[in-house]
């Protein structure tokens, strides 16, 4: 299991999830930070971890 997010709010969220993602806007004084951080903002970063996700299977 997985957890995407792209802004601060998302920060205890990437503090239970051992595997999280967060889109390049997510802001650099965060409680807790996600494992992978993508290059493309909001909805493009999404599409990022979604095809990074499906060429792995």
């Amino acid at each position: 299991m997985v957890y995407l997010g792209d802004s601060e709010n998302d920060a205890p969220m990437f503090a239970h999830f051992p595997k999280s993602f967060g889109m390049n806007t997510v802001g650099e004084d965060l409680s807790a930070y996600p494992t992978w951080q993508t290059n493309g903002p909001g909805g493009a970063g999404f599409v990022e971890v979604a095809r990074r996700l499906l060429n792995s299977m």
